[in-house]
């Protein structure tokens, strides 16, 4: 029988944070679309997409602070927001640049938009999570 104490501690605890920040960033979704069609029509489409980051990746550094990495050590608020900022802005463009691409690229891809943004996201979601758990919640 299979039994979850046979996968070392390590390994479990990363799995956990994985989901966790999965979850967060599912939430951080939700708040980016909900910012971004609200704020639109009275400032445009990239402004609004600007509030719409600011917004769901200062909720997500909240979540994830007090949950996802609760057990790392604290350090000042403003630094680390700032960091984890940073850090999705790249995972964004990464996001963004793999799913620009395939649409350029791959004819399926351009026909079934779903798999270009589902793939972009996984890759900015594993650059996020690697990120913060090494620089940011370190």
């Amino acid at each position: 029988m299979f039994s979850l104490d046979r996968i070392p501690l390590e390994r479990r605890l990363f799995a956990i944070q994985l989901l966790q920040f999965g979850v967060i960033g599912t939430i951080g979704f939700c708040w980016y679309t909900a910012v971004e069609y609200a704020a639109t029509p009275y400032v445009g489409p990239y402004v609004g997409g600007l509030a719409g980051f600011v917004i769901a990746a200062s909720s997500n550094w909240l979540l994830n602070r007090y949950w996802t990495f609760k057990h790392r050590p604290r350090v000042a608020p403003h630094r680390q927001w700032l960091l984890f900022l940073a850090a999705n802005s790249v995972g964004s463009a990464v996001n963004l640049s793999i799913n620009f691409t395939l649409i350029a690229t791959v004819p399926f891809c351009r026909a079934h938009l779903f798999v270009p943004i589902m793939i972009g996201t996984l890759c900015g979601m594993v650059f996020n999570f690697s990120a913060s758990r090494k620089l940011v919640f370190r």
